[in-house]
């Protein structure tokens, strides 16, 4: 059975997870492996549990990490690595999808890996469609600091590396730029976009179904807020987010999927000469800290397994027994 894949790309805190949830319910399946929902995205993920297990292989064969804002380079991984990663994906997209005339995948990691990806869609025999979603950085940046405490530089640049290279490796491919405030106001004419852009028989799919995503995305769901200053604040930092952000948010206004590209070029040299030089401290200090963070975890989990099994002083235990007794409920009470 011909397959259309729409790939959702963005980066994190972008609004990827509405847009993904919009388009599993009105026809375009996310599968059924999903993740679950949590205290930041009340209506899930839409994120298959399988595809992210995958792309975290990916980037650890890589070198790399999901909050990097290096290029991802696919030549640090082993040949064997790649292999077994892609057939791993084409096994996920066999079980899920092989019944399926147009599909969703949804990850921010897959925005700076997409040729990886490619691959695995022409083996598997689906065509695609990239769905680029944009949001403010500096709301990005907020919302970032809010769930990982994510600094505003370092926060800004993996935005910057998200969006630059979804950008860049969809160029004259089918694809679709919309913005955060779009999908969250207007997803009617958000899904009639994406709907255009799709073959004639997908769209054929999804459109009788697009009842079923009303209300699916409404503005509870945005969590950050920036004001126009704070905005300002963060495009000043320098011109290359300015320039990302300008380009991607006309293209999605307008409708449009080219003719930005000379901004975009000159945003992404700029950050690469700039930030070069300082790259691999960059990942030698993320990968120390990571280690350490482990070492913490792994110091805390056997503390806390030694003082399960350290016996209580009688002091303590006939404390435990009086406010023991003290909090059972009386007969009767629920």
């Amino acid at each position: 059975m011909p397959s259309h894949a729409i790939m959702v790309l963005g980066m994190h805190r972008s609004g990827t997870s509405a847009l993904a949830g919009a388009l599993h319910h009105a026809g375009a399946t996310a599968g059924d492996d999903l993740m679950g929902e949590g205290p930041n995205n009340r209506k899930g993920y839409f994120e298959s549990e399988a595809v992210l297990a995958h792309m975290e292989g990916l980037l650890q064969a890589c070198g790399s990490f999901w909050h990097d804002w290096r290029a991802l380079d696919l030549a640090q991984a082993s040949k064997a690595e790649l292999r077994t990663l892609r057939r791993g994906l084409h096994t996920h997209l066999e079980a899920q999808f092989a019944q399926a005339p147009v599909f969703t995948i949804k990850d921010p990691r897959i925005c700076r890996a997409y040729p990886f990806w490619v691959r695995v869609l022409e083996t598997f025999g689906a065509t695609r469609t990239a769905v680029i979603t944009v949001r403010h950085p500096a709301e990005v940046a907020a919302s970032l600091a809010t769930r990982n405490g994510m600094s505003l530089d370092k926060a800004l640049m993996v935005w910057l590396r998200h969006v630059l290279d979804a950008e860049l490796a969809t160029r004259g491919q089918s694809r679709v730029f919309l913005t955060y405030d779009q999908v969250i106001a207007d997803l009617p004419g958000v899904l009639g976009r994406i709907y255009a852009a799709l073959p004639a028989d997908a769209a054929g799919v999804m459109a009788p179904a697009a009842f079923a995503a009303e209300g699916f995305v409404d503005e509870t769901l945005r969590h950050n807020r920036v004001s126009a200053a704070e905005a300002a604040a963060v495009e000043a930092v320098a011109p290359w987010f300015l320039a990302a952000w300008q380009a991607m948010q006309a293209y999605a206004e307008a409708g449009l999927s080219e003719g930005r590209e000379a901004e975009l070029d000159a945003a992404r040299i700029g950050f690469e000469a700039a930030s070069a030089p300082f790259a691999a401290q960059f990942a030698a200090s993320e990968w120390l800290i990571g280690g350490l963070r482990q070492q913490l975890s792994r110091i805390g989990d056997t503390a806390e397994a030694a003082r399960q099994l350290t016996p209580a002083s009688p002091r303590q235990a006939n404390a435990l027994r009086t406010r023991g007794k003290a909090r059972r409920p009386e007969q009767g009470q629920p």
